[in-house]
């Protein structure tokens, strides 16, 4: 299949070589062209344009950081819609919100292209071995007949129902993470601070009721190791944040630890954190208490 990849940051690489080794013809863009150079080592056409990407391409997928990107992208005077043949599909996995995947999916449809809402799950530099999920927006019939194309994005698609249910379900994972980690940064330096190693913290509540992929996954390649280089940064956690309580006061649901997260996020920009791994949010724990979460012969990576 022809298919098109607009955004090749840390997403879109991996993205681009899962379409590249599952043998699909691809043709990027990206505004940073360094950002090019992995996928385009691997055979794929670098286009001077989105629009260029949708002329080429019969499904275009898009991984941009934010709301307005992801309009100029799709609807701009270069856009997706300004190249796409009729009947175009465009996966819009950047994180913008249901109003706004909403908003371009109408403005799309008018235009003749397809719009399948698809967030993705992805944790710290998106290893190969990592699992990957899709929480899916869309049509039945259309989720149907691209299913085997997101299959080789992601080991787990679950449809969750119309445009829009995509980017709620990833709000909602996002806040929990968010929620998660703060409590789970305090309730682990609790133990460390009790005088019990980390080592056996882990292994003991693997067995609990406590047990987590925070812990048994994410933050042994992360917090627990000192490596706090980026593949979800504190910065865009932040605006999916915003976007999750948006969303919260949209449909009147309380979210009464929202302002420990504020502050949390003031704290980690203040200390100059804006670019490392949103898990850096454990280290606020780690300070105040005065432990460090680091397995036996770890330290902070410089």
């Amino acid at each position: 299949m022809r298919v098109g990849l607009v955004g090749t940051g840390i997403v879109g690489t991996h993205v681009g070589l899962r379409l590249i080794e599952a043998g699909h013809t691809l043709t990027i863009h990206d505004l940073e062209p360094e950002a090019h150079r992995a996928l385009a080592a691997r055979g794929a056409a670098v286009a001077a344009s989105p629009r260029d990407v949708a002329a080429a391409s019969e499904v275009v997928i898009t991984a941009v950081p934010r709301g307005d990107d992801a309009r100029a992208v799709a609807l701009g005077p270069a856009g997706l819609a300004a190249g796409a043949a009729p009947g175009l599909v465009h996966v819009e996995m950047s994180t913008i919100g249901p109003d706004a995947v909403r908003e371009l999916d109408e403005r799309e449809r008018a235009a003749g292209l397809r719009l399948i809402d698809a967030p993705l799950s992805a944790g710290p530099q998106l290893p190969d071995r990592q699992e990957l999920t899709l929480w899916i927006g869309a049509p039945g019939a259309l989720y149907a007949e691209c299913r085997a194309l997101l299959g080789v994005l992601a080991e787990h698609v679950v449809w969750c129902g119309p445009v829009g249910h995509g980017q709620a379900v990833k709000l909602v994972n996002n806040a929990l993470t968010l929620l998660f980690s703060a409590a789970l940064g305090d309730a682990l330096c609790l133990g460390v601070k009790a005088g019990v190693p980390l080592e056996i913290l882990r292994i003991a509540l693997f067995w609990g009721t406590a047990q987590n992929r925070l812990m048994d996954d994410l933050f042994p390649r992360s917090v627990f190791v000192g490596d706090w280089r980026p593949g979800y940064t504190v910065d865009l956690a932040e605006k999916d944040w915003r976007l999750a309580l948006d969303l919260a006061a949209k449909v009147g649901a309380p979210l009464p630890d929202a302002p420990r997260i504020e502050q949390a996020f003031r704290e980690l920009q203040e200390r100059g954190w804006s670019e490392a791994s949103v898990h850096a949010i454990v280290r606020l724990a780690e300070d105040a208490a005065g432990v460090k979460l680091r397995m036996q012969g770890f330290a902070d990576r410089p």
